[in-house]
């Protein structure tokens, strides 16, 4: 069974002081998988009060959001299954008014059924804020063989960031305050790797490991020929 496809379909950044933020206006594609990737900086940030389509009104679902409260940046990862609408995706933050934000949504296929079987949330790393090393996140146990691995980061500084091994940068997006502030994606190669890494410059930094999981999933638990013949003797 081959994996999920990905494709990059929609990603920003703006400066604006606001508590809430749409994306570009898009057209979807009824029953594809939809993850939107976002950060937003402010002192004590929260967590988002809604994420959703904005004129459909259907709320998107919360797969990881990073620590909320004591920190100036805070990264998250929602989920949909696709509407066959043409509308933007709004992330808002309650009363709270946020120093800027950058999204990258990202668009797939072949995925198994339901959102909890094609997003494992129990299976999503983060880590940071650091300024310690470079961006480095971990699901919790390996993918399963036909799964994809996306990897998210976001760094304090406006500069490129160059994807791990066994990974290809899917996009970035750039423009944010915090200041000069940059977010990525990243896929693999087509083998689900369990650790998502990046090469940045020094800068404090976020990431995030997301499972996605393929329609028909296999474990890595393989059974040679020879033994399912000396099986079927007795």
């Amino acid at each position: 069974m081959a994996q999920p496809t990905k494709t990059s379909f929609d990603n920003g950044s703006t400066t604006t002081n606001a508590s809430s933020y749409a994306t570009t206006s898009k057209t979807f594609v009824a029953n594809r998988l939809y993850l939107v990737f976002f950060n937003g900086t402010a002192a004590n940030i929260v967590t988002p009060t809604s994420v959703k389509w904005t004129t459909n009104g259907t709320a998107w679902t919360q797969m990881k959001v990073s620590a909320s409260g004591s920190q100036a940046a805070q990264i998250g990862c929602y989920a949909a299954i696709g509407l066959a609408i043409t509308d933007t995706v709004t992330v808002s933050y309650g009363a709270q008014s946020v120093t800027g934000f950058d999204w990258v949504i990202v668009e797939s296929t072949g995925f198994a059924a339901g959102l909890a079987n094609a997003i494992p949330t129990g299976q999503i790393g983060i880590a940071g804020p650091t300024s310690s090393g470079t961006p480095s996140a971990s699901l919790v146990a390996a993918p399963l063989v036909d799964s994809l691995t996306l990897g998210f980061s976001y760094q304090e500084t406006n500069a490129a960031f160059t994807a791990g091994t066994n990974f290809t940068k899917l996009q970035e997006t750039a423009g944010h305050i915090n200041p000069g502030s940059r977010a990525a994606v990243e896929a693999d190669n087509g083998t689900a790797q369990q650790t998502c890494n990046w090469t940045i410059t020094s800068a404090t930094w976020f990431a995030m490991a997301v499972e996605v999981r393929a329609a028909t999933a296999r474990s890595r638990l393989y059974v040679s020929n020879e033994a399912v013949r000396r099986a079927s003797r007795w």
